[in-house]
């Protein structure tokens, strides 16, 4: 008998049908009982398949919904465009970001929102993403009729379909809050390097304007504190010594201004190297011996014990700041105190250099503001000399731009300690230029006069290095008021050395360097600039342009007395 439930479906109603257009005997009749219940049997199953399957299509129509609702409502715009660059699938995030109902984008061309440099970016773009088929990434600016400009990055990616076309699949995201943010930066920016350079011309010219009137009044009083002739008495020459000193406390000011402003402008140069301390030290107590000898203030150092250790730091800055706090530990110090310089090694990559005096302290609750500008916390225990107040602010900025740490531990009636940290340097450092002498004298050797060139338009000025000149028998003074003037005499005469300002009406003090250098008369001749103009820039582009010396108002007579020696020497070698 056959198994019929070894055959399909389709099979057993073919046999069914077959025996019912038979005459059937008692055999067949219990072959198709038989049959007919395999039928059940196979209906039964039909119906679990037919049940599974619709719980499949369910699962499937969920999943489907649940797959549309992340694509649609994802917190990013999803959007597939083919090789031209039209949408051909874009969710409601990306439509939401277009402000545009699906339906009147797909089937568009995604370049119909963008600016000219965008279209060019885009394009640049989808052609990387189709040659190399790997993720490509771009900022787009898109125009929205009615709405404010949208800024979004574009993430796409490349693939080829079966028919040999190229499907981009493509994420954006917004990022015009991003790009505002980064604007109103920009815009904070500019406008704080438009303050700087305001605030730098502002001190540039009030640097001129101060310096101007104290060239003449340092430079008078130092001629009179000279005092060749001895005509002045006790008296004057206490009053001359008053004028200095608040004649350089003024400069000390403007400087200290300027070097401020360079600081915090981040416009000051340094160069780093390996910094002998031991030579440091001794160059810093000879700085400050007179004045310690005078308030018979004892020094004491370790120079000896600082032999062969070195840091990294800039030679000349660094020793700016030691002279700033060994001067406030000699100024803030009691009569017949103590001041000590040492240094000690923090680890084995830090030097610790420490300044101390036992001078009357400073409060604990003021120490946090010691080196705010202007603070000025000393005045309020110390009856002491004018200062600054910015002397500490500039040593704290200048020690952190050097990789090191500037701090300080004070107790009130004992004394302070400050100290400055810095990385240690285990090589030898380059040669500092031994100190010179303030002024080397002329006066008594059996030489031939020279002659020297002032080019300057102020008479006070003129008349401030004639004065000058009258203590220096082997030197021959020309003056000239004008530019004009001054090449004339230049051809004429042709000096040994030419001293020029460089702020002249009709023409600089620039212009007359190119011109002297222009004629083979007066092309070897030294020149040294004077001006009032005292910003690093300025000394820095005088001294590129070809000026031997750049010498500041208002003039350290010491200073140019040994410009006008070096260089006059120099032109005897």
């Amino acid at each position: 008998m056959t198994d019929y439930r070894k055959v399909n479906k389709a099979e057993l109603i073919e046999r069914l049908e077959r025996l019912q257009s038979e005459d059937t005997t008692d055999a067949d009749n219990a072959e198709l009982q038989h049959l007919r219940q395999d039928l059940d049997v196979h209906q039964v199953e039909l119906e679990m398949q037919n049940y599974e399957l619709r719980e499949k299509q369910l699962e499937l129509e969920i999943a489907h919904n649940k797959y549309v609702d992340l694509y649609d409502f994802a917190p990013v715009g999803y959007l597939t465009f083919d090789e031209k660059g039209i949408i051909r699938e874009i969710n409601l995030t990306a439509t939401g970001l277009l402000k545009r109902p699906r339906g009147q984008l797909l089937n568009k061309p995604f370049t119909a929102f963008f600016t000219n440099g965008s279209s060019q970016a885009f394009h640049h773009c989808l052609k990387e993403a189709i040659d190399t088929e790997q993720e490509q990434g771009v900022e787009l600016e898109l125009i929205r009729k009615d709405y404010p400009t949208l800024y979004v990055h574009m993430q796409m990616l490349a693939s080829s379909t079966s028919k040999g076309h190229m499907n981009i699949r493509a994420a954006l995201v917004d990022i015009t809050d991003k790009k505002r943010v980064e604007q109103e930066l920009l815009q904070a920016k500019e406008q704080a390097e438009e303050a700087s350079r305001a605030k730098s011309q502002f001190l540039s010219c009030m640097s001129h304007e101060l310096r101007t009137p104290l060239h003449a009044i340092l430079g008078f009083a130092q001629i009179l504190d000279i005092n060749r002739n001895n005509t002045l008495d006790q008296t004057d020459k206490n009053a001359v010594k008053e004028i200095l000193n608040g004649g350089w406390h003024l400069l000390e000011i403007v400087n200290d201004l300027l070097d401020m402003s360079a600081i915090e402008a981040n416009k000051v140069e340094l160069n780093i190297e390996a910094v002998e301390l031991a030579r440091h030290f001794q160059e810093g107590l000879d700085a400050i011996r007179p004045l310690a000898r005078q308030r018979e203030i004892n020094l004491s150092s370790t120079v000896k014990a600082c032999a062969d250790i070195y840091v990294r730091a800039d030679p000349v800055r660094l020793k700016q700041v030691l002279l700033n706090l060994l001067s406030n530990a000699l100024k803030y110090n009691c009569q017949k105190g103590s001041v000590s310089l040492s240094c000690e090694e923090v680890g084995a990559d830090t030097v610790r250099i420490v300044v101390a005096d036992t001078g009357r302290g400073i409060a604990e609750e003021d120490l946090p503001r010691l080196f705010e500008p202007f603070s000025r916390l000393y005045l309020r225990t110390h009856d002491v000399e004018e200062g600054t107040g910015i002397g500490l602010t500039i040593a704290k900025q200048l020690v952190e731009r050097m990789g090191g740490h500037l701090g300080v531990e004070s107790k009130v009636g004992e004394g302070s300690r400050f100290w400055i940290e810095l990385p240690r340097s285990h090589g030898p450092g380059q040669d500092l230029p031994a100190t010179s002498s303030a002024a080397v004298s002329t006066a008594g050797r059996e030489v031939e006069k020279k002659t020297v060139l002032y080019i300057e338009d102020s008479p006070s000025h003129i008349h401030l290095v004639e004065t000058l000149v009258k203590g220096m028998p082997d030197l021959q003074l020309l003056t000239a008021p004008t530019p004009e003037l001054g090449l004339e005499l230049a051809q004429a005469h042709r000096p040994d050395l030419i001293v020029l300002d460089i702020c002249l009406p009709g023409m600089s003090g620039f212009e007359i360097l190119q011109t002297l250098r222009a004629s083979a008369a007066t092309s070897e001749i030294p020149v040294i600039a004077v001006s009032a103009n005292a910003m690093p820039a300025d000394i820095e582009k005088g001294l590129q342009a070809g000026f031997q010396r750049y010498l500041t108002k208002p003039l350290n007579i010491g200073e140019f007395s040994e410009a006008l020696d070096a260089l006059l020497q120099a032109g005897d070698d």
